[in-house]
Parts: structure tokens; C-alpha cells; sequence
């Protein structure tokens, strides 16, 4: 999406030529928009403004579309940004930036916008919705989709929400319950509070199909089975990631595990074992693995076939787990060791890290059919490949990496089923799965 703030001069052709068949619009910034001089759609189904300002120019467009709109996705990311990259050290919220959502719910309530099932949110203050909350229950009440992303309040608005999902608005005589089907969350500063937040508010309704949790700049203690219980036997797509440090600081993989109590390897596979043991019906999964240096080191080493590396319990725990997954599509290994073997390795290294990953996750078995797998995600990888110390020719290898993989089945002479790596591009992943930009499953941790 072009940041360059979008005129009327541009959206006038625009809205006359389509005037009766646009249903979306997508917009970074907007400026001013005149009714008078301007033909406004009527029939918009999802308007999405990334930086809305003071809210004046948004309601232009919202006010004709509050009886059809869906979906919609507001945010103040520009200001946002440009403060998280001065200092990361205090939340970077100007005092003012508290006023642009309480001026646009002032002009256009929420609650009016009779048809919005699907409501987004990037770097803005809540307070002003947690002031109307009692007044908006049936509107929280219709949401099918709730993201919150960089948003400051909230862990107090989610608290909000568990305890009055079921109180009683009037003049509605039955309790209002929670229908959601996806909620999102991004934190880059989460409060102490956030953790008995999340774990009051997703214990206070069940239903959820898909729920991606991305915090940074702190060690989440909260087991997934204390977010998942339920939710687990309707989750199809779980994003789950927790960082220490913010990527300025990536000389190591600062990834961390939900839980506490033991060591972080063990916690990654016990953290896969309670999501597995609850998820059955899961098809994309992205979080973090027991990955360590010697995994990776004895993984760039020739392996003969059928040699098992690292016999040890919590592995094969962990691999039946993965392979029970009978539904799992699309798999996303959001953490990468940082290891000495690896810096001056290319693409093959990684490529070939995946294909032993999968080779010990999916052991060979005479099953039928082949697994579900098709879409294998790792990174973002920390290493430097040997073209940035010019010991290689060609181009240069994009640093912090995400690497996208298709995953092929086939039978070898012993009728076992065996994976088939195929490297492919961001945007070929893009072009293969109808999004773009790459978000869902593959949505960083970090802000754009």
C-alpha cells in the first residue's frame, strides 16, 4: 500500500466510473474530501484508512456506507512508526494521539455501523470505545473479527469485554454473548497486565477458529493451554510469538516460549504438546521450535538414511504430536537459531535445515495418503550469507529472511511418503495464496 496520501482529484474518476460497483476501498492516508464536489459510494463493503488523522475526512466516507459496511480498518500507523523507530524505551504515544478515535466516534459512533462484523484496529488509543462500552454491547456483541494491533488500553479494553460479554443491554432481555470467530493481537509494549487479561478474556467465550498472539519486548508466562482450552477444538489457524528484544537488538534469536517454570527447549515442546493436544482440527500453525546450534549444525552435515539425531524423549514427543495434526496445511517455524555454522552458508543451508526438519517431524509411515503439509515457512533467519563479505557472486541475499517453501509428498521404493522442498519467492507465496501483503500465518512480529 503507497503511503503517498491519497487526493480528491484522484478518488473523483475513481468514484464516478465505479460509483455503483465499489465495494472496497483501501487507503494509507486520506485528505480532504468535499461532498459537495464528490460523488461518495454508497454500497462499500470494507474501507481500510492505515493513517485516518483527525477522523473528519474518514467519516465523509464512513456516513453514506454505515448501513453496508463489513469490514473496516482504521489506524494511526505513520505516527506510530516514526515514533516506535525514535525510542523504544517509553510507549511511544504523543498525548494527542488520544484524540483522533475519540473525534471520529464523536462525529460516527461505532454501534451505527449496523453491518460491521469484521473491525480492525493499528496504533490507537482505545479509551474512548472503553468509555462507551455498556452503550456498544450489541456492536462488540455482531463482531465476527476483533484485531487490536500496537494498540495502547489494550489489555484494559479485552478486560472490559470478559466481564460484561454477558451482561444485559437494554432493552435486549437475553445476555449478550462474545460470537467471535478471529482475534489478533500485536503488543509491543505489554503492560504487567496483559497476561490475566488475555487469559480472562479468551476463558470468557469459546468459538474462536483463529487467534494470533504477537507480543514483543517481553517473556510471556502464560501457557497455551490456559489461552486454548476453549478454543481448541474449533482453532484452525494459531500464531503464536513472544520476543525479549525488538529487532534493532537481533544478534541472537530472542524468541521465547509461552510458559514458565523450565528450560526454554523443554518449554517449546511442551508448549507444541498442550497446542497439539488441543487443536485437533488445526490447519496452520506458526510458532516457535526447539531449534538450538547443534540442531542446526547436525543438520548442514550429510545424514545417512534412517540415522536418528538426538534420541531423546522430548523429541519423539514432540514429533508424533506435529504428525497427528491430521488438517495441518501450512507451518510457520517463526524462531531461527543464531549458530557460527550457518553464517557463511546461502540458501541451501536454509533449504536444507527445512527438508531434515521435516524429514524428523514427519518420520516416513506406509500410511495411504500423504500428509496434509503443503506450505512450510521459516525465518525470519538470522544468518549472513557469504555474499555480504564478498566471498560469493550474485545477488545479495535479503538479511532477516523469511523463507517460503511448497512441500510435495512422494513414495519411495518402500512405499513410505516422503517431503519434497520447493523454494519459492515472497511473492510467488503471495500470488499462490490470493494475499498481499503476506499476513495471517505469516504476519511479523514486528510493525511494517
Amino acid at each position: 500500500m503507497h503511503q503517498t496520501p491519497v487526493t480528491e482529484q484522484i478518488l473523483t474518476p475513481l468514484f464516478e466510473k465505479q460509483h455503483d460497483s465499489l465495494e472496497e476501498v483501501k487507503l494509507y492516508d486520506l485528505k480532504c474530501l468535499n461532498p459537495s464536489t464528490i460523488s461518495i459510494p454508497k454500497k462499500l463493503s470494507t474501507l481500510e484508512c492505515r493513517n485516518f488523522k483527525d477522523g473528519e475526512n474518514l467519516v465523509t466516507l464512513l456516513q453514506p456506507n454505515r448501513h453496508s459496511l463489513h469490514t473496516l480498518r482504521l489506524g494511526q500507523e505513520r505516527l506510530f512508526v516514526e515514533s516506535y523507530m525514535r525510542s523504544r524505551n517509553i510507549y511511544p504515544y504523543p498525548g494527542h494521539m488520544i484524540e483522533p478515535l475519540e473525534q471520529l466516534t464523536s462525529l460516527l459512533p461505532f454501534k451505527e455501523l449496523s453491518s460491521l462484523r469484521n473491525l480492525e484496529l493499528y496504533a490507537v488509543d482505545l479509551s474512548p470505545l472503553l468509555s462507551s462500552m455498556e452503550r456498544d454491547l450489541s456492536f462488540y456483541a455482531r463482531l465476527q473479527s476483533l484485531s487490536l494491533q500496537s494498540c495502547l488500553g489494550a489489555a484494559e479494553m479485552i478486560t472490559a469485554l470478559a466481564s460484561t460479554h454477558t451482561a444485559k443491554a437494554a432493552p435486549t432481555p437475553q445476555p449478550i454473548e462474545l460470537t467471535l470467530k478471529q482475534f489478533s493481537l500485536r503488543q509491543e509494549f505489554p503492560d504487567s497486565d496483559l497476561r490475566s487479561a488475555l487469559r480472562d478474556f479468551l476463558g470468557a467465550f469459546e468459538g474462536l477458529e483463529s487467534l494470533s498472539l504477537l507480543i514483543e519486548n517481553t517473556t510471556f508466562l502464560e501457557k497455551p493451554s490456559n489461552l486454548l482450552q476453549r478454543h481448541g477444538k474449533t482453532m484452525k489457524k494459531l500464531v503464536l510469538e513472544c520476543r525479549i528484544e525488538p529487532r534493532q537488538y537481533l544478534a541472537h534469536d530472542t524468541s521465547r516460549p509461552f510458559g514458565t517454570g523450565s528450560h526454554p527447549a523443554t518449554l517449546w515442546d511442551q508448549s507444541l504438546g498442550e497446542i497439539c493436544s488441543l487443536c485437533p482440527q488445526l490447519e496452520e500453525l506458526g510458532t516457535g521450535f526447539s531449534l538450538n546450534d547443534r540442531f542446526v549444525r547436525a543438520r548442514i552435515l550429510p545424514v545417512p538414511y534412517g540415522v536418528k539425531i538426538e534420541t531423546n524423549g522430548l523429541r519423539q514427543v514432540r514429533q508424533r504430536d506435529l504428525a497427528s495434526l491430521k488438517r495441518l496445511s501450512t507451518l510457520h517455524i517463526r524462531n531461527f537459531p543464531e549458530s557460527s555454522s550457518v553464517v557463511h552458508f546461502g540458501e541451501y543451508t536454509i533449504k536444507h535445515l527445512a527438508q531434515k526438519f521435516l524429514d524428523e517431524t514427519f518420520p516416513a509411515a506406509h500410511n495411504l495418503e500423504p500428509p496434509t503439509l503443503n506450505t512450510l515457512a521459516i525465518g525470519p533467519t538470522l544468518y549472513e550469507s557469504r555474499w555480504k563479505v564478498g566471498l560469493g557472486r550474485g545477488p545479495l541475499p535479503e538479511y532477516l529472511k523469511t523463507h517460503y517453501f511448497c512441500v510435495d509428498w512422494q513414495r519411495n521404493r518402500f512405499g513410505c511418503w516422503l517431503p519434497l522442498l520447493t523454494g519459492v519467492s515472497e511473492r510467488s507465496m503471495e500470488v499462490l495464496r490470493h494475499q498481499r501483503p503476506l499476513s495471517g500465518i505469516f504476519e511479523s512480529i514486528w510493525i511494517k
